[in-house]
């Protein structure tokens, strides 16, 4: 039999046992201390769970598992449980989805030495010597342009980059969106206003992209969202009205016996969210027995990235601009005791990314001016690239001046009256909005913009 040595334990540690130096069998098991007591007191391994693993998001924070074992991922515009717990997607503003992207490869890149014309209805980009850079199309060189509506296209890139002073005009009956999954930089200038060549030579009738054209003398209304109404013909005659957006246009001028032409009001215009995605409103034409016409509304852009803009770049020669000014009213001349015609809207930019750099910018949304009434073409001037308020054309030989276009800190002018020949009212201006993923942006001193501006966050999924 084993006889068991005179010991004393203490919390399940062997101590002050003494062991007989001989006539120990061969059997005797040593007992680590570390290893002895309670099974339940050994130590796990580390790299067990502690119970099973559940998918789910945690604030901003994506749980996924690995077998087991829980993996956790930032998630940069949040973790979301529809559909099962993934990371938030961003959603372009005005599309369903981000879907025009698939199968992009194709980057669009405007390099310096170049003036360059973007046609909105077709995709086609070309340099000033006749050169494509894009060709008009659906595919092309990787990039995908598509037609959404009547009003309102995409064209979809990997990157986009406008080089300093590098200019871009464009043209098209529809606002355009440019979607692309990587970074866009801008730094030189798009030409987004009114104003179009209809065959006949350039005419400030045409709205610039997804704006309104102003009127004519066969149509003296202009087109939009809140379009200027008309002069009425017959002595004495008046100037039209222009047109609104995120202001109201300014009342033709006064004539002995007649209603002013009114501006619209600004119910059918878009919010400050800019969806749906429109321009400006064209102004109205002075009268229908005259050859005053309506300024255009200024046209619409869109610019979305699924990673970063930034516009301007420190020590660059030319700060980058978005011109989206309303068209002038042109006068009646030659023919006399005319009204002049109103002024067209300034247009909409939406800039959306989960980040978004403003560096330097200008962005100008100014209304046009009204033409003055009379004899002689005293036409509206375009809202200037300094952010002043457009001026309105003078009147000639007693008939009114057209009223001046608006800014953001210029209340829009009326046009001037007249006993006959009234002046054309001036513009109201446009929007500008910014997206990003935490929403609040707020647009820089540095930056010189004539628009009602707001912020948000971008729309995810």
């Amino acid at each position: 039999m084993r006889t068991l040595p005179s010991c004393v334990l203490v919390l399940g540690l062997v101590s002050g046992c003494t062991f007989p130096t001989s006539g120990v069998s061969d059997d005797v098991v040593t007992v680590d201390a570390s290893t002895s007591g309670d099974a339940s007191s050994v130590d796990a391994d580390p790299t067990a769970p502690d119970a099973a693993c559940t998918p789910g998001c945690d604030g901003d924070t994506l749980i996924t598992c690995q077998g087991n074992m829980p993996v956790e991922t930032d998630c940069e515009l949040g973790c979301a449980l529809g559909g099962g717990p993934h990371c938030a997607e961003m959603v372009p503003s005005n599309l369903s989805d981000a879907a025009d992207l698939t199968g992009v490869s194709g980057p669009i890149a405007l390099t310096a030495g170049d003036k360059y014309t973007l046609y909105t209805d077709t995709g086609q980009i070309q340099r000033n010597d006749g050169t494509d850079l894009r060709a008009a199309g659906a595919n092309v060189g990787g990039t995908i342009y598509r037609q959404i509506n009547p009003g309102l296209a995409v064209l979809a890139v990997s990157t986009f980059f406008l080089a300093d002073d590098t200019p871009i005009a464009a043209y098209g009956d529809r606002a355009l969106i440019i979607l692309a999954s990587g970074p866009v930089q801008i730094d030189g200038s798009l030409d987004f206003s009114a104003g179009c060549d209809l065959g006949g030579g350039f005419t400030a009738r045409c709205g610039g992209p997804g704006g309104g054209n102003g009127g004519s003398p066969t149509a003296v209304l202009g087109d939009g969202c809140a379009p200027g109404a008309g002069g009425s013909s017959g002595s004495p005659e008046n100037g039209g009205a222009g047109g609104g957006f995120a202001s109201m246009g300014g009342n033709g001028g006064d004539v002995p016996g007649k209603t002013a032409p009114a501006a619209s009001p600004l119910t059918s215009c878009a919010d400050a969210t800019l969806i749906p995605l429109r321009g400006g409103s064209g102004g109205g034409a002075g009268t229908g027995s005259g050859n005053s016409v309506g300024g255009g509304g200024g046209g619409s852009l869109q610019v979305t990235s699924l990673t970063s803009i930034t516009v301007g770049t420190s020590g660059a020669s030319s700060r980058p601009m978005f011109y989206m000014a309303g068209a002038g009213g042109e006068g009646p001349g030659p023919m006399a005791n005319r009204g002049g015609g109103g002024g067209g809207s300034g247009g909409a930019l939406l800039l959306e990314a989960p980040t978004v750099t403003i560096v330097d910018a200008v962005v100008i949304t100014s209304g046009g001016g009204g033409a003055g009434g009379r004899v002689i073409n005293l036409d509206g001037a375009w809202g200037p690239s300094d952010g002043s308020p457009a001026t309105g054309g003078l009147g000639d030989g007693g008939g009114g001046a057209g009223g001046n276009g608006a800014t953001p800190t210029v209340t829009v002018g009326v046009g001037g009256a007249s006993a006959d020949g009234s002046g054309g009212g001036g513009g109201g201006y446009g929007r500008f909005r910014v997206n990003t993923a935490a929403g609040g942006f707020v647009v820089p001193p540095v930056a010189l913009v004539t628009a009602a501006t707001s912020s948000g966050p971008v729309a995810r999924n």
